[in-house]
């Protein structure tokens, strides 16, 4: 009897301290997932930590908690990405490009255009450009659109330029304000959940005929991008838009788009 009584009261202070013995658990800390655990015998002790995250997920960042790095939700999709428009042009690549004829717009014409430099730049006294805000930059980003076929040559070209924002089209159209006296138009756009400005010149200046090295009369423009984000924001896209059978160019690029009529760069290297 004092032998089972014995037995009895060994197993039960073995259950009392658990496997390891009193004084000899080896504790891995708490987790956001998983209370204290005793990495030698598995006893738990309290409570996971629970995921450490402030705020919302927004267009450039999803909501990560601070401890773990664990993705809590998804950043938002873009309105480009909703749409599935993707930015096909990248820097001193050639494109082939669709534009309509300028005095006969039912006819087209076939031109290569090529984002030629893309870099940040400081006001001065010769560009003409504002001082930037607090946590802004300005971007330089020029292109060049060459036509030598006997529809440019005939009836001229007309290029329809587009500059958007990929994420928020809707609120950069709708916001734009243009003055007489800078030359500057102002847009509205959302950056890591904040309202920001997006302030932009684009200029297209054609250049007079010439005869390329095959001896074919050829027509470029050189076309400049300047605009001013906060700084790392890349959003910004300049685009070509080709003609369709109904072409209202005033319309949204996401009533507008098809797979085959629109190039575009992301002057910051945006996939």
């Amino acid at each position: 009897m004092r032998r089972a009584f014995f037995l009895s009261l060994c197993m039960a202070l073995l259950l009392t301290l658990g496997a390891c013995g009193a004084e000899q658990h080896v504790w891995a800390e708490a987790t956001c997932t998983k209370p204290r655990s005793c990495s030698t015998c598995g006893k738990t002790e309290g409570m996971p930590l629970g995921h450490d995250a402030d705020g919302e997920p927004n267009y450039q960042q999803a909501l990560v908690c601070s401890r773990c790095g664990a993705v809590l939700r998804e950043r938002l999709a873009g309105d480009f990405e909703k749409a599935h428009i993707p930015i096909n042009l990248s820097l001193n690549k050639e494109a082939e490009y669709y534009a309509a004829c300028a005095s006969q717009a039912w006819h087209k014409t076939t031109g290569v255009v090529c984002i030629q430099s893309d870099e940040p730049v400081q006001p001065d006294g010769s560009n003409g450009l504002p001082t930037a805000p607090e946590g802004y930059e300005w971007h330089l980003v020029t292109a060049s659109a060459v036509f030598n076929d006997s529809k440019a040559q005939s009836y001229g070209v007309h290029l329809s330029l587009r500059l958007e924002d990929r994420y928020t089209t809707a609120l950069f159209d709708s916001s734009a304000e243009y003055s007489d006296d800078t030359g500057f138009t102002t847009h509205q756009i959302s950056c890591f959940g904040k309202e920001a400005i997006c302030l932009e010149r684009v200029s297209c200046e054609p250049n007079d005929w010439v005869l390329n090295s095959d001896g074919v009369p050829e027509l470029s423009y050189r076309i400049t991008l300047e605009y001013c984000v906060p700084q790392g924001y890349d959003g910004i896209v300049l685009g070509f838009l080709s003609p369709m059978k109904s072409t209202d160019e005033s319309l949204s690029i996401l009533d507008l788009y098809t797979s085959s009529n629109f190039l575009a760069y992301a002057p910051t290297g945006a996939d």
